[in-house]
C-alpha cells in the first residue's frame, strides 16, 4: 500500500527564525496585477467566499465564524456571476467536519478550491451521535482598493506571485518610506519557532513604523492582525531592534509577518482489511516499475490539513493502472483527485494477465513544524 509517506514540503518564503545582521536593501512593492483595455487600466479583484449558517440534521446550528476565513483569490476582472457552493459533511464525537463533499455530479467551483480545506479546519462542538450537516458558500468579489487588510495579507502570504496595487496598501499606511530604497544595517525577525500557531489558518500581523535621524525605528503601530498578541509583540520587538542607515530618516514604513498554520492530523484510518482482500501481488514489495510521484494538494497544505484516500483499481498486463474507484476519502472528497494523480503516476512491473481489485491508501502528511513562516514589507 502507498501509506506512511511524509512529504517534506519546501517553502520559498520560509525563514529559520534567526536574527540577521548584514547590510541589506528593503525592496519596494512589486508591480500590481492589471489588465488594460482600450488604454484604460483595469483594477484587479479579490475573490472570496461568504459562508452561511451551518445546519445539521439533528437540529444543531453553527454560525459562519466557526469556519476559518476563506483565503481570497486574485483575478484581473470582476466575476460576471455569483456562484454558490453547497457542501455537506458528517459531524461526530471529534467535533470536526469529515466526509466533506459536494452534491453528486457537482464540481469544485472556480476560485473555490479553498472551501473544503476551510471546512476541514472548522472547530465545531462534538456530537454524541454522528449527524449530517450542510453549509452554503456564496462568492464575493471586491476591487483590491476596497478589500480589507486581512484579505490583502492573506492573498500575499498564501501566494507570493500575487501582486497587489500599492494604492490598496496605502489605505493602511502611506509608503513614503519606500520612495527611495531603504537600507538596513541590522534586520531582525521574530523567532517563529517559539510562537503559537492556529489550527487551519495562519496568524499574521501588519505593523507600521518610522525611522528617525539615528536609524532607529519609532512610532511602531499594529494596524491589523489575527489577534495573536504573541506574534504582535515579537514582531514589534524585532522591528525595534533593527537599525537602518542613519543619514536618511523615513516615515510610513511597514512590514507584516506570519506563522504557519498548526497541522491538523488526518482522521483515524480504518484497517485496510475492512475494505476487502486484494490479490496478493497487489501488495508485493517490488511491484513498482515506476514509483508513485508524490504531490501534496496545495490548498490543503497551506492550511496544514492532512488526509488520506483509499482506492480500488485494476492493473493491465503491461503495468498501467486503470479503472480507479474512490472507496473512502477523509476529511474531504476533494482529496480524491490529488490521490488519484499520485496513484496513476505509478506503473506496475509487467504481470501476466494483469490484476483486478487492488486496494491502496494514499496518505497526505505534513512536516511536524508546518511548511511556512515568514515576513514581507
Amino acid at each position: 500500500m502507498i501509506e506512511g509517506l511524509v512529504l517534506a514540503l519546501a517553502s520559498g518564503v520560509a525563514l529559520a527564525g534567526q536574527d540577521r545582521t548584514p547590510v541589506l536593501t528593503v525592496p519596494v512593492d512589486p508591480p500590481a496585477i492589471s489588465v488594460s483595455t482600450a488604454g484604460n487600466r483595469r483594477e484587479p479583484y479579490s475573490v472570496s467566499w461568504a459562508a452561511g449558517e451551518i445546519t445539521c440534521d439533528n437540529g444543531v446550528t453553527f454560525g459562519a465564524e466557526a469556519i476559518p476565513p476563506r483565503i481570497p483569490d486574485s483575478v484581473s476582472r470582476a466575476p460576471t456571476t455569483q456562484p454558490r457552493a453547497v457542501y455537506s459533511f458528517t459531524l461526530g464525537s471529534e467535533g470536526r467536519a469529515l466526509s466533506i463533499s459536494l452534491p453528486p455530479g457537482a464540481s469544485t467551483p472556480r476560485h473555490g478550491f479553498d472551501l473544503a480545506p476551510a471546512l476541514a479546519a472548522a472547530q465545531l462542538a462534538p456530537q454524541a451521535e454522528p449527524t449530517r450537516c450542510m453549509v452554503t458558500f456564496t462568492q464575493t468579489a471586491v476591487p483590491y482598493s476596497e478589500a480589507p487588510l486581512a484579505d490583502l495579507v492573506a492573498a500575499r502570504i498564501q501566494n507570493r506571485r500575487v501582486r497587489i496595487p500599492r494604492e490598496a496598501w496605502d489605505r493602511f499606511g502611506q509608503r513614503t518610506c519606500y520612495e527611495k530604497r531603504t537600507r538596513a544595517l541590522e534586520w531582525h525577525t521574530p523567532d517563529f519557532r517559539k510562537l503559537p500557531k492556529l489550527p487551519g489558518a495562519k496568524h499574521w500581523t501588519f505593523q507600521t513604523y518610522d525611522i528617525d535621524e539615528k536609524g532607529r525605528p519609532t512610532q511602531i503601530k499594529t494596524v491589523g492582525s489575527s489577534e495573536s498578541q504573541a506574534l504582535n509583540d515579537a514582531t514589534r520587538k524585532a522591528t525595534k531592534a533593527s537599525r537602518f542607515v542613519d543619514d536618511d530618516p523615513r516615515e510610513g514604513c511597514w512590514r507584516y509577518t506570519w506563522t504557519a498554520a498548526e497541522v491538523i492530523p488526518a482522521p483515524q484510518m480504518r484497517s485496510m482489511p475492512d475494505y476487502g482482500e486484494p490479490p496478493e501481488p497487489c501488495d508485493a514489495d517490488d511491484k513498482w516499475a515506476v514509483a508513485p510521484k508524490l504531490d501534496y494538494p496545495r490548498f490543503f497544505e497551506r492550511r496544514g490539513i492532512e488526509g488520506w484516500v483509499v482506492f480500488r483499481y485494476d492493473v493491465a498486463p503491461w503495468g498501467e493502472i486503470g479503472n480507479v474507484e474512490v472507496v473512502d476519502a477523509q476529511p474531504a472528497r476533494d482529496l480524491a483527485a490529488f490521490g488519484q494523480n499520485v496513484l496513476t503516476s505509478a506503473r506496475f512491473k509487467p504481470i501476466e494477465n494483469g490484476l483486478s481489485g487492488c486496494i491502496e491508501r494514499v496518505e497526505f502528511r505534513l512536516p511536524e513544524n508546518g511548511p511556512d513562516t515568514g515576513e514581507d514589507g
